[in-house]
């Protein structure tokens, strides 16, 4: 499995979310029942934002993205706001940058966690 580049570095801070997956129904009011779809498993989301990115570290990303083919393969994902290794994937198919000035680009990326 591959690692996901730790260069070039994202700017901070680093967006990080927790969700669970949790299944309501609801009778007849006012009773809800609840379960967890995940039993006490949670997943993380982290958002990473690239700017001032000179071609040759663009190239890095876009490369390993491609490489990964979107969000079809997962990577090992080195969350830099506890420094512990997770199995991740892209969350989406599509990856874009924007060149806002000469030799300058700019992207972000969505990763989830695998459960």
């Amino acid at each position: 499995m591959a690692n996901f580049p730790a260069d070039p570095i994202p700017i901070y801070p680093v967006k990080e979310q927790i969700e669970f997956k949790t299944l309501v129904s609801e009778a007849e009011l006012p009773y809800r029942q609840k379960r967890s779809a995940w039993g006490n498993i949670s997943r993380r989301i982290w958002n990473l934002q690239y700017n001032h990115l000179i071609p040759a570290k663009i190239n890095i990303l876009w490369n390993f993205y491609v490489a990964r083919r979107g969000a079809f393969e997962s990577f090992t994902f080195n969350n830099p706001n506890d420094g512990q290794n997770y199995t991740a994937s892209f969350a989406q198919d599509g990856m874009s940058k924007e060149q806002f000035v000469y030799q300058l680009y700019t992207t972000g990326l969505e990763i989830i966690q695998e459960i």
